[in-house]
């Protein structure tokens, strides 16, 4: 039988291998299911399925079985300690720690410095929080070389307590940053920041991630100054950010954020209540020049029977000073008050067929319901034809809507894509 490389070039089995994985990677619980029987068909496929088999991965302290002596972790250190060719193939790896592992009983392993490659770094613990100060030393001179690799892009955070500013410092290609209930700590005693600074380039971000919790620490970092008056971290050239805005005291830090920024070009807010929606027009003010795509997740927790009274009020109050050209609108409807297909539905329309709005192309409307009885889908999807009648016959935008079951924004707010 010929051989597979006689009949194919290299290269194309590379690029089938390559979308095979791309495929795999889709679903975590396939994952790498192809790539093992590629690698295990014979030696032209091995090397690269190996490539993508490693590209991303999982780590857990726990134990692999319930009679296992030996954590998932320090497996992986010993696979790469006997193997060290898989350690250059890591280009994303994913930490979840145990609260125990961060004390005295079980550092990370430091056979994880032979992972030089890497590009996306996300650490958070298995349950709960943890306090980043009160690591083992050993652990954190780890995990802290993991994160001033200068291959590191992308940074997520999950539960982090008493971060420390000095930490990111050295994060110099850092480009997208997502902190997830991470709040900023005191700088140890006798650490001091400014020598770190000296020679240190100025963090520029592409994309900003702050959900539940963050962004206040996040506003301590983009308010450190050096001593030359530069930023440690420059929001000036970022295109995408994602906030949470939960109440006040959150959309005026949002408003802070957004006025660092030139030219933003991506946003997402996600607001847990209809009425914290009124004054995102104001939070969004000085990005309105540059905004193009604009996506507001909306969690009615308080069973608003109108859950756009707020946003209508925001939408109203962009017309005629934004260029959106995509606009967004996921609604997740909880609670016992029966819907109301009233007025507000029609407002919608009428706001964004207004002259304020010659840039938009395309308007897509999504509701979620948990409660069939008081929110049912069949008068939901009535709304199109009733009160957006305008949107849905448009000729100069698309216009989709959709309605749909189930908690499906509540998953959406962690996830995660770095680009």
């Amino acid at each position: 039988m010929a051989s597979m490389i006689d009949t194919l070039p290299l290269e194309v089995i590379e690029h089938i291998i390559d979308i095979l994985a791309s495929d795999d990677r889709r679903d975590n619980q396939y994952r790498s299911t192809y790539m093992k029987a590629c690698s295990l068909t014979c030696w032209t496929f091995f090397s690269r399925s190996r490539e993508n088999l490693f590209h991303s991965i999982k780590l857990h302290d726990r134990y692999r079985k319930s009679n296992s002596s030996c954590a998932l972790v320090h497996v992986f250190a010993q696979l790469i300690v006997e193997r060290p060719q898989i350690a250059s193939y890591v280009r994303r790896l994913d930490y979840v720690m145990k609260n125990a592992s961060l004390g005295n009983i079980t550092p990370v392993p430091s056979q994880l410095e032979r992972v030089t490659n890497l590009e996306v770094l996300v650490l958070q613990p298995e349950l709960g929080r943890f306090q980043w100060q009160g690591i083992h030393s050993v652990s954190r001179r780890v995990l802290l070389r993991l994160m001033h690799l200068p291959t590191i892009t992308t940074l997520k955070l999950i539960s982090i307590q008493s971060f420390v500013l000095s930490d990111i410092i050295l994060c110099q290609n850092l480009k997208n940053l997502h902190l997830q209930r991470v709040v900023i700590g005191e700088e140890t005693r006798g650490s001091d920041v400014s020598p770190q600074l000296q020679g240190s380039p100025v963090i520029q971000l592409r994309k900003l991630e702050l959900s539940h919790s963050s962004i206040q620490g996040a506003q301590q970092i983009i308010r450190q100054k050096r001593a030359d008056g530069r930023p440690i971290v420059d929001l000036s050239e970022l295109k995408d950010l994602c906030v949470f805005i939960a109440n006040l005291e959150d959309a005026l830090s949002a408003g802070e954020l957004f006025s660092y920024i030139r030219c933003l070009e991506t946003a997402r807010l996600i607001v847990p209540e209809t009425y914290h929606a009124a004054d995102l027009d104001i939070v969004l003010s000085t990005s309105l020049n540059t905004l193009v795509n604009l996506t507001v997740d909306i969690f009615n927790n308080l069973a608003d029977a109108q859950p756009l009274r707020g946003l209508n009020h925001a939408l109203k109050g962009m017309a005629g000073r934004n260029h959106i050209e995509v606009l967004r609108l996921r609604i997740q409807v909880f609670g016992e008050v029966t819907c109301e297909v009233g007025d507000d539905w029609g407002l919608l329309e009428r706001v964004l067929l207004a002259p304020g709005w010659s840039s938009l192309k395309q308007v897509y409307l999504s509701i979620f319901t948990t409660r069939e009885d008081t929110w049912p889908q069949d008068n939901l999807k009535k709304i199109a034809e009733t009160q957006l009648l305008g949107l849905s016959s448009s000729k100069s935008l698309a216009f989709n809507f959709f309605v749909g079951e189930g908690n499906q924004l509540t998953s959406s707010m962690s996830v995660f894509s770095p680009s």
